[in-house]
């Protein structure tokens, strides 16, 4: 694999999940944001296990370890709120505002990886938060102010 490779992937893991935010707002329209992530879980949940089944022969569930289980559910619980206010948000305001807001998740980003991983935080990063503020103010005023 070469090492521009990994970055092509990445590109198209972020590309795949811009294209979900318009489509989430005009499939969930219809379904109230429980149900919806159900059923889109539940897709997720059986495609998964079947590409789980005939890509990664050599795993077995139960090699997990009893200490990482909290972590998987943990993540579970995150992804479910963060997925059901998305939906809730995404009812009230625009792709384009939502996806504004979400050019903070960098640095949301980083700051739980220096909590969770030990990683690097730079103060720069900081300055980096205030200039993104300042810019989604200037992008959401009319939108927030009315």
């Amino acid at each position: 694999m070469t090492a521009l490779m990994p970055y092509l992937i990445g590109f198209a893991a972020m590309s795949c999940y811009a294209i979900l935010t318009p489509l989430a707002k005009k499939t969930q329209l219809d379904f109230p944001p429980f149900s919806f992530v159900a059923i889109a879980m539940g897709v997720l949940a059986l495609s998964s296990a079947v590409f789980a089944y005939f890509f990664e022969k050599d795993f077995s569930y139960l090699s997990i370890k009893a200490s990482a289980w909290g972590n998987i559910l943990l993540f579970a619980l995150v992804n479910l709120a963060g997925f059901v206010m998305y939906l809730m948000a995404l009812k009230k305001i625009s792709v384009t505002e939502y996806q504004l807001m979400y050019l903070v998740s960098p640095l949301i980003v980083a700051f739980f990886g220096y909590l969770l991983l030990g990683e690097a935080f730079k103060a720069r990063y900081l300055v980096a938060l205030l200039f993104m503020g300042i810019g989604l103010f200037i992008a959401l005023y009319d939108s927030v102010k009315a």
